[in-house]
């Protein structure tokens, strides 16, 4: 081997190491980040929310469908949603503070329960929604964004899970109004690059500037296309929810 030949095999990991390094910004969409950045500060402008919900659960095949109530407080990265509805489930809170703390209070048992990380990609209360769904108000935070499509009056966005991001489908395509900066699609993506689950959001309503949808379909085709719809019966922002509000102890006391 010549001194030219081996300083070649030492130049060429460096070459291609530099090759890759200003290679990176070709793959990444400044745009598509920036039209996710966008529907994020629109989802989280209010300093908090209140909702209350009717749920219909609608299996394939079934006569009539299962119907739920309940209540959502949320500020920031945490929520608490309280069951009014069906009376088996009534008093059963869940609280989520981060994606890897979420707790449920059972009140036929009087007991809370840590919901555990495996867990959180189950059906959320025997819907078709799953708890990792209550837990990403942020998608920019653990996805990075293309646009696939750019229409007249919304885009497609392909969210794909950043390296260190612990998420249950690795990839999403969001459909995002151009207007109003919200989702009204989301289609989930398993590892094999199948459509698992769909998740529609419609009729959209405002007050201060401050947005949010009416109805909410999450469609599992994994199930025979099993749906679970949310329809809005009520809804405020900006109360000045207590942090306090927010805890494993309130979640007992039900404060």
């Amino acid at each position: 081997m010549t001194m030219a030949t081996r300083w070649l095999g030492r130049l060429a990991p460096a070459l291609l190491a530099a090759a890759l390094w200003h290679a990176a910004p070709a793959w990444a969409d400044p745009a598509g980040d920036k039209v996710i950045a966008q529907m994020d500060e629109e989802l989280n402008k209010p300093a908090d929310l209140y909702f209350k919900y009717d749920v219909v659960h609608q299996e394939p095949g079934a006569a009539h469908p299962r119907t739920m109530q309940f209540t959502v407080e949320v500020k920031g990265d945490k929520n608490l949603t309280e069951f009014l509805a069906p009376a088996d489930q009534k008093g059963t809170r869940v609280l989520v503070l981060s994606r890897h703390q979420m707790y449920v209070w059972l009140p036929q048992f009087n007991k809370i329960r840590r919901v555990a990380s495996s867990s959180t990609e189950q059906g959320f209360m025997g819907t078709t929604f799953e708890y990792d769904d209550l837990s990403t108000p942020y998608y920019g935070k653990v996805y990075d964004g293309k646009i696939i499509e750019d229409a007249g009056d919304h885009q497609v966005i392909e969210a794909t899970a950043k390296p260190d991001a612990d998420v249950t489908y690795k990839k999403l395509h969001i459909t995002v109004d151009k207007k109003m900066h919200v989702p009204t699609e989301i289609d989930f993506y398993n590892d094999r690059d199948v459509l698992a689950r769909t998740e529609t959001r419609k009729d959209y309503v405002c007050d201060e500037g401050v947005c949010v949808f009416t109805t909410m379909r999450m469609t599992d085709h994994t199930r025979n296309d099993v749906w679970t719809e949310v329809r809005m019966v009520e809804w405020k922002h900006d109360q000045g929810l207590s942090d306090s509000l927010f805890t494993v102890r309130a979640l007992q006391s039900g404060m």
